[in-house]
């Protein structure tokens, strides 16, 4: 059985995995005397009170043997999907917690071969999004409260043109996303959908919209790669009701040597999207978009780092322009910033979309560096509520 890593926090011991195939899935059900549900389509797998204590520690991002002593040592309880008050989960099948100290029993990473790859359907469509070339006016970007996660929407002339990232925090249950759905009104103005990547706290959202919501969408890019199942579950919902998807795959050149750099794929009058390079890191290897007006900007990365924040995209926005931020990673760790400070010119705010994590996000190490860079730091827990960003 093999177990793709979603996240990992080795100090809070909190571990968050799926499967990369369903007979995986399925024998680990069997492994664990629990007959398989066929009509619950939830595989991932949610471990607290980790404690490694010697080791290979699992990297985010990879793929391992799942050891075989994860499995017998921990009590596996099956999460419900949702109760009577909307509590349950609509990604995390099984649950165990545990207070052991114990080896890490992980042995070095797999190489992947077997990855599972989105489809594009680009007839009659040159693949770009269609919002991007309608946004001019009164243009605003929207940070969703949306706990640990990143969900933005881009307004113009108080359309909505484009949603980047549909994600929500894991720990909001399914009636919570529900609620943020019902909401917003983005949907009925037939935007164009940009995924990040395929980290699920960037989409778990959609497995809370109707079909009818998103059939709606003009279009959807998203990058091609699909690391886990429940990335190919949320796939499957966009492919079944999107007729224009555009599924981008990583570059493969390298602008400059031993850094993953981002690529201008799109541009228009106002809009500019970029792709990154082929890497191993799915943090710097997704989509990021940049917006501006007459007047102000933004910068949306997704969890991009910020050398590719500030050495690639920003070189693209025009120069006089207020620059806004929403911070990569949720604040978090995003490669280093404070070579920037002093460097970067006519600052405004930087939002970060964050609330209850393990990671200690946001760093308070990215604000002081922001904040000397003359950055207006803000928080959608502190503020609670949605951050709104007037372009003028």
């Amino acid at each position: 059985m093999n177990i793709y890593i979603e996240k990992f926090d080795p100090f809070e011991g909190i571990l968050l995995a799926d499967f990369t195939n369903m007979n995986h899935f399925i024998e680990f059900c069997r492994s664990i005397d629990y007959p398989v549900d066929h009509g619950d389509h939830r595989t991932m797998l949610y471990i607290e009170g980790l404690r490694i204590i010697s080791g290979i520690y699992p990297k985010e991002g990879c793929t391992y043997t799942f050891p075989k002593e994860l499995i017998s040592e921990f009590n596996w309880i099956r999460e419900p999907n949702s109760d009577l008050e909307g509590r349950g989960s609509d990604i995390i099948a099984f649950k165990a917690i545990s207070n052991m100290k114990i080896p890490s029993f992980f042995s070095s990473a797999l190489k992947r071969l077997d990855w599972t790859t989105a489809q594009s359907t680009l007839s009659n469509w040159n693949g770009s999004p269609c919002g991007g070339s309608r946004l001019f006016g009164d243009i605003r970007v929207v940070v969703k409260s949306v706990g640990q996660g990143n969900w933005n929407e881009i307004y113009a002339n108080n359309k909505c043109e484009i949603i980047y990232d549909l994600g929500a925090s894991i720990h909001l249950s399914s009636q919570e996303v529900k609620q943020i759905v019902q909401n917003t009104n983005a949907f009925q103005d037939r935007p164009s959908l940009i995924i990040s990547h395929w980290d699920v706290d960037h989409y778990k959202g959609i497995f809370q919209i109707d079909d009818s919501l998103i059939s709606i969408l003009c279009c959807v890019l998203c990058p091609s790669k699909l690391p886990n199942l429940t990335s190919e579950r949320a796939y499957k919902i966009l492919q079944n009701n999107c007729s224009y998807i555009n599924a981008v795959s990583q570059s493969n050149s390298r602008l400059v040597k031993r850094r993953v750099s981002l690529e201008l794929l799109f541009s228009d009058l106002n809009f500019a999207l970029f792709r990154g390079e082929k890497s191993s890191d799915r943090n710097k290897s997704g989509l990021s978009i940049a917006v501006w007006n007459k007047k102000g900007s933004a910068i949306l990365a997704g969890d991009h780092h910020y050398p590719q924040i500030f050495n690639d995209i920003y070189k693209e926005i025009p120069s006089g322009l207020e620059l806004n931020i929403v911070t990569p990673h949720h604040g978090g760790e995003a490669g280093e910033l404070k070579s920037y400070v002093g460097k970067i010119s006519m600052v405004n705010k930087a939002v970060t979309s964050t609330g209850k994590n393990s990671y200690g996000h946001p760093k308070d190490e990215n604000r002081k560096s922001l904040s000397k860079m003359g950055f207006t730091w803000l928080r959608t827990d502190n503020v609670g509520n949605d951050i709104v960003i007037p372009l003028l």
